[in-house]
């Protein structure tokens, strides 16, 4: 919910849908340029076109079996675990990387599992960054904007009552100009 998604069980089919939509953009990009390249000198274009019609959809389902299945799992860690916090994900990302590598075996499902942890656990690690510098640029404007606020309002002060600001700035340069001393109460606290 970072991000501001919906709930859990929409969530899962609209990620299955931007996942096959980013695979497909992606692919269409890719394979187009891809079929560009291996295509002869004079039918370069449709050569792109032919390729990328061949291969985009096969990769967009392979984003949308990755996507779903990542959001399946998340979501199910947040019904268990009962709290959406940073490590649902990277659990997420371990089971789904294990998951679909299983048909090739299992040492080679556990490298995946691994990855797929790291990948997440690097995506989760960039977002809190980007979240706390956010959130301290944010607070520094805050600050800013606050002590604008009490200038213009100080501004405004001096301007309808002269005489108040006149009396403290005449009592404050007394007190520079008399060194001050200790009362008798802070003599006896010593």
């Amino acid at each position: 919910s970072t991000w501001g998604e919906q709930i859990c069980p929409h969530r899962i089919v609209d990620d299955f849908g931007q996942g096959f939509s980013m695979g497909c953009i992606g692919g269409a990009v890719f394979y187009f340029f891809k079929g560009m390249f291996n295509s002869p000198k004079r039918e370069r274009f449709f050569g792109g076109i032919k390729h990328l019609k061949r291969r985009a959809p096969i990769l967009g389902g392979s984003f949308a079996l990755w996507a779903g299945l990542f959001s399946t799992c998340d979501c199910t860690l947040i019904y268990v675990r009962g709290k959406e916090d940073m490590i649902n994900p990277i659990i997420a990302g371990t089971i789904t990387g294990g998951a679909l590598a299983i048909r090739a075996g299992f040492r080679v499902a556990l490298r995946n599992a691994f990855f797929g942890g790291v990948i997440l656990t690097m995506i989760e690690l960039v977002q809190l960054g980007m979240m706390k510098y956010q959130m301290r640029t944010q607070l520094q404007e805050m600050h800013e904007m606050q002590k604008m606020q009490n200038e213009r309002e100080v501004a405004m002060l001096k301007e309808m009552r002269p005489d108040l600001f006149a009396a403290a700035e005449r009592r404050a340069t007394k007190e520079k100009q008399q060194p001050s001393q200790p009362s008798k109460a802070t003599i006896k606290d010593y």
